[in-house]
């Protein structure tokens, strides 16, 4: 019985030491540091768009009209500290029949697209004139494949105003609440989104845990 309580004593004093060591201590403070700095990163990046996406339905789209902002009225991109460029903004409505039910609407890219109100926000913040070429190629890889030959060159441009689109054919899309539609099909899930924030999810809690109890055993 004296062994077995010794033991205990033994096992106690080994644990409140470990936990009480400034390595460990040092170890899990940046980790608590680091995990929250990510997950901070991580919700509104991935968690929340997976969580926006998986309320899409599949269906069927198909281009009415395109018009770019004004000059002048143009978004902007981050480039970098205290660096922001304008690109061109191309809004462009849809009819869409699907899961969602039948509606026109706003037709986006992504999540991130809807959240700049265009069809289309580039990933990439180059100059200007790069940045017009980007938006540019997107219509025409993306848009001008679903309009008739005598229609597919009419791009839209902040001089030019609305153009009606009478000759599009019909593509894979996600609608959403009657409103607006995704261009691409809804590959958004919960899975994907709850995997992106796990790991860091893991460390902030393992390390809160261990600071806690640390804070106990002093």
């Amino acid at each position: 019985k004296q062994w077995y309580q010794r033991r205990v004593r033994e096992t106690s004093e080994s644990f409140k030491h470990f936990v009480m060591s400034e390595t460990l201590k040092t170890i899990c403070m940046y980790g608590f540091l680091v995990s929250a700095f990510l997950e901070a990163i991580m919700i509104p990046l991935l968690l929340i768009p997976h969580l926006k996406g998986i309320k899409f339905k599949d269906g069927v789209c198909r281009v009415t009209s395109g018009e770019q902002t004004r000059l002048g009225d143009f978004p902007t991109c981050s480039c970098g500290k205290s660096c922001s460029r304008e690109y061109p903004c191309l809004y462009i409505t849809a009819d869409y029949v699907g899961e969602a039910g039948n509606f026109s609407g706003a037709l986006y890219h992504n999540y991130w697209a809807k959240q700049a109100d265009c069809v289309y926000r580039t990933d990439e913040c180059d100059s200007f004139d790069e940045n017009v070429g980007h938006v540019y190629d997107y219509f025409k890889e993306n848009i001008a494949i679903h309009l008739s030959d005598n229609e597919s060159y009419k791009y839209p441009t902040w001089t030019s105003g609305p153009i009606e689109y009478t000759s599009s054919v019909w593509f894979n899309c996600s609608g959403y609440m009657k409103d607006f539609a995704m261009y691409q099909e809804n590959n958004y899930s919960l899975a994907k989104g709850l995997a992106a924030v796990l790991v860091p999810g893991v460390i902030f809690i393992i390390c809160a845990l261990y600071l806690a109890c640390r804070w106990c055993v002093r």
